[in-house]
């Protein structure tokens, strides 16, 4: 499978979590990424550039704006995100109220995988204060950046649509809840094949624990099996 393959999959994959959870109709593009320099990037997200809306008893109370920043990982040979954002928005409120964003090889001390929530806390602002940051952006909450998963198991986008659903009582189809545990299940999947084909060893050992004998592939005298080349990120 190639990275364009791949990624038409992921983005088909996106337009039907929000066909079966919202009966809505989106639809995700592929292009390319001028960010590929050293390797080739793709980007996915949303054709409509206001977000997806998302509707409380019929009416549009938030935005979703989602995208994803991907190449090929030639190691696991399986398409990897290097770049995620997930940002809610109140209906005509151009300033989000959070969103969670991932950026795999990040240069600085902000975490890989975190979230950032736009409000204001006075207290928050006082101790961010104390550390004598030059501007008054610069002690907002909205610049806090809270760790969440790191680079294998962060949050996904059905963690974000679900606590829209459970929390604001977003408007969705009765069969949304199945289908989000279903969809995420997958994604944590393909992470744990990822992480085994990464830390190959760490698996070994833990099957060794649990009583399993792995045996290496170039020990086997039996033709091995063919088996369909899978994707993760």
């Amino acid at each position: 499978m190639s990275l364009d393959a791949a990624a038409a999959d992921f983005a088909g994959e996106l337009s039907n979590l929000f066909a079966t959870v919202f009966a809505a109709q989106v639809v995700f593009e592929v292009y390319e990424n001028p960010k590929g320099k050293d390797t080739r990037r793709l980007t996915i997200s949303q054709r409509t550039s206001g977000g997806i809306p998302l509707n409380i008893q019929g009416q549009t109370v938030f935005r979703l704006l989602l995208g994803y920043d991907c190449s090929w990982n030639v190691i696991t040979n399986r398409l990897t995100i290097m770049e995620s954002s997930f940002s809610v928005y109140l209906e005509n409120v151009k300033e989000p109220l959070w969103r969670y964003d991932f950026v795999r090889d990040m240069k600085s001390n902000i975490p890989a995988a975190h979230l950032n929530v736009h409000a204001h806390r006075d207290e928050i602002a006082w101790a961010r204060a104390l550390q004598k940051r030059k501007s008054f952006n610069d002690v907002k909450l909205s610049r806090l950046h809270f760790p969440f998963g790191g680079a294998r198991f962060r949050p996904t986008i059905e963690d974000v649509i679900q606590m829209l659903i459970e929390e604001f009582e977003v408007d969705c189809l009765e069969s949304a809840k199945p289908i989000l545990e279903a969809s995420r299940r997958k994604f944590f999947e393909r992470q744990l094949s990822a992480a085994v084909v990464e830390t190959p060893q760490i698996a070994i050992d833990a099957l060794s624990d649990a009583g399993y004998e792995v045996v290496p592939k170039n020990v086997i005298s039996s033709p091995p099996t063919t088996k369909s080349r899978k994707t993760s990120w």
